[in-house]
């Protein structure tokens, strides 16, 4: 693997010999550059690989209509999106049946999961600083590299020129919010700054909620949070065809972690300290008028301290159950990735990365780190073409290596590799109608804990664990300016091979193993309509996903609702005044008993948001919002129930 940068230069060079030898005659500077350093995909070049799957984005002026303070609410209303909570109180997602862990995560096409489990909390993401959220189903393209079985999430953040602005967001209610955030440039320079704080005593409990004798009273028991943030991104654009930005980005916070409503050992955890830094140097250059480089350089720190109390005082350590627990990690890597054009007919685009994860762990007092250490690389080439004048063809392979490098002291697994793939048609029959189809082969590494978790006795590690893999089929179609309102829909299916899975080996002992085979399918459509100062849009999922093991004792497979519909509707008036209303509804699904591994069936549930917002003199917004407005009662997972009515009222400005 040493040789492969070597080979990334030679690969460079030559195709820009290639190119020039091409285009030896066009001096003609490339004056239409529409790129942004945080994309991965450029979804402005309309590429193949855009045409040919379903892809999702939710801009910076969607987020500020929902109000959404946190990545995870940016997002709970795309299509094939479920939330829920992990016992340890963390926001995930499950992307149409998929899991966090099988949905790769970026911010400015840096993978920003933890390495220790491949998760990160996406409530502990504010949202002052980004552009647009990017999230690209079944089909990801080889070039964001290993772990995007199941797709990908992109987070992107600003990157403005243009003279001083700033802005203030104050808001109160549940949650006391305050951000703030200012960008400049002066010629090619441009710089963005942003910070919020954020604080909570714990989230408000439907009045329809059970009393039980370890939740009564209006709010949630241990769900109190405080959240700092800070971004800083500055750089230059269009000096030497050169564009080069610098972020840092940091997020320091600590919570409560509420426990099972109906918990018969209950738990009295808090994260006393999380963190979570990331230092990203981007930059692309247009070597020639065809041919772009891009790439990152970054480094990645993350660390907790879990505590584990005698009781619901919290101030005592004492007991065997209590313990004091630390997570110490970092990553840092390079990716790059170049874009050709005119060498093969179509868009030839490759790609190369490296990943080192390290994590450090103390399971409890007096206890010495426990250290493990992998490297990760990954290779990619996709080709686009057209065929016939009309047929949009694109094809991708790729191949990722996991090398475990340190485990502790123990014996190293032998390293992995696996081969990705996929091809994809599209054809515009008209301006109007488009339709795709594509089928994909994709996998993902297991995650360290998966390998090696060993917590408080309760884990066995499994070092011979396999990989998952997916076979992905979707064929969609998208219907543009029907009677004013655009339609797209999609039919999937996946086939998914070494599943992994929690399993109970012996009394109170668990371990992850590949159990078998699960299938997903379903369908989606997105109705969109906007006229005037109206905006509907509407989009409903179905999911089937099963156990499809042999022998299985049920074909069920918890936290994946068969159903799911999102309603938002927004209406502006000219004089200002704005009113947005959202409604979810989530058919009923399983989750399972923290304590005794049991399933439970989680009832369905409807919600409805409603706010309210009006300008005043084009620079200040008073804005009011109630979310859960009914009240209703639902759980995320059995015994974790959801926040009841919500509301909050603030103030933005901008000059």
């Amino acid at each position: 693997m040493k040789h492969i940068f070597p080979l990334l230069i030679i690969f460079m060079v030559w195709m820009s010999f290639i190119d020039c030898l091409l285009n030896a005659q066009n001096t003609t500077p490339d004056t239409i550059r529409v790129y942004n350093l945080g994309e991965v995909i450029i979804t402005a070049n309309q590429d193949n690989i855009t045409r040919t799957t379903m892809s999702s984005e939710v801009t910076a002026s969607e987020i500020r209509s929902l109000n959404a303070s946190s990545v995870v609410s940016a997002i709970s209303l795309v299509p094939g999106v479920h939330t829920t909570l992990s016992p340890k109180n963390e926001s995930q997602i499950f992307l149409r049946g998929f899991t966090q862990t099988q949905v790769a995560l970026f911010m400015d096409g840096v993978p920003i999961y933890l390495p220790y489990d491949q998760l990160l909390d996406l409530s502990l993401l504010p949202t002052c600083s980004i552009e647009k959220i990017t999230l690209s189903k079944s089909m990801p393209s080889v070039l964001y590299g290993p772990n995007a079985m199941g797709g990908i999430v992109n987070i992107v953040t600003a990157q403005r020129m243009g003279p001083l602005q700033a802005s203030v967001n104050v808001q109160t209610g549940t949650t006391t919010l305050t951000s703030a955030e200012v960008s400049g440039s002066l010629h090619q320079f441009f710089w963005n700054a942003s910070g919020e704080y954020s604080v909570s005593p714990g989230f408000s409990m439907s009045q329809k909620a059970p009393i039980t004798l370890l939740q009564d009273g209006d709010t949630r028991k241990n769900s109190q949070f405080t959240k700092r943030s800070a971004f800083l991104k500055t750089g230059f654009q269009h000096i030497a065809n050169l564009d080069v930005a610098l972020s840092f980005f940091v997020v320091d916070d600590d919570m409560g972690i509420p426990t099972s409503m109906f918990a018969v050992k209950p738990r009295y955890w808090r994260f006393t300290d999380w963190k979570k830094y990331i230092g990203n140097l981007m930059a692309a250059i247009d070597i020639t008028n065809n041919l772009n480089v891009k790439g990152n350089i970054y480094y990645e720190k993350f660390g907790n301290t879990l505590d584990a109390y005698d009781d619901s005082t919290f101030t005592s350590q004492i007991k065997p159950n209590a313990f004091h627990s630390v997570y110490d990690d970092d990553t840092y890597g390079v990716n790059v990735s170049a874009r050709l054009i005119k060498f093969l007919p179509g868009v030839t685009k490759g790609s190369i990365a490296y990943k080192k994860d390290r994590h450090a762990e103390i399971g409890n007092f007096n206890q010495p780190f426990k250290r493990y250490e992998t490297d990760t690389y990954s290779v990619g080439i996709e080709q686009d073409f057209t065929i016939f004048g009309e047929y949009q063809i694109v094809f991708g392979l790729g191949n990722d290596w996991l090398y475990p490098v340190y485990a502790n002291g123990s014996p190293l697994r032998p390293s992995t590799s696996l081969l990705n793939g996929y091809v994809g048609l599209s054809r515009m029959i008209s301006d109007n109608l488009h339709i795709y189809g594509h089928v994909s082969r994709k996998s993902r590494f297991p995650a360290m804990k998966e390998f090696y978790a060993e917590v408080l006795g309760r884990n066995a590690p499994n070092p011979d664990l396999q990989p998952e893999s997916a076979t992905n089929l979707e064929i969609g179609l998208e219907m543009l300016s029907l009677l004013k309102f655009n339609i797209t829909t999609a039919l999937f299916y996946n086939d998914i091979h070494g599943l992994i899975q929690s399993v109970v080996i012996s009394p109170g002992v668990q371990q992850y193993q590949n159990i078998g085979t699960a299938e997903f399918e379903g369908g989606e459509i997105t109705t969109s309509y906007r006229d005037g100062g109206d905006d509907l849009n509407v989009n409903y999922v179905y999911l089937s996903a099963r156990n499809t093991t042999p022998g299985a004792i049920s074909a069920r497979l918890d936290y994946r609702p068969e159903h799911t519909l999102n309603a938002i509707y927004r209406h502006s008036w000219n004089w200002g005044l704005s009113v947005a209303s959202e409604i979810t509804v989530v058919s009923a699904f399983y989750g399972v008993d923290v304590d005794t591994r049991i399933e439970h069936e989680l009832p369905s549930c409807v919600l409805f948001n409603l706010s309210i917002a009006q300008e005043i003199m084009r620079q200040y917004k008073i804005f009011c919002r109630v979310n859960n407005l009914t009240d209703a009662y639902y759980q995320a997972d059995y015994g974790f129930p959801q926040p009841g009515r919500e509301w909050m009222i603030g103030v933005t400005a901008e000059w």
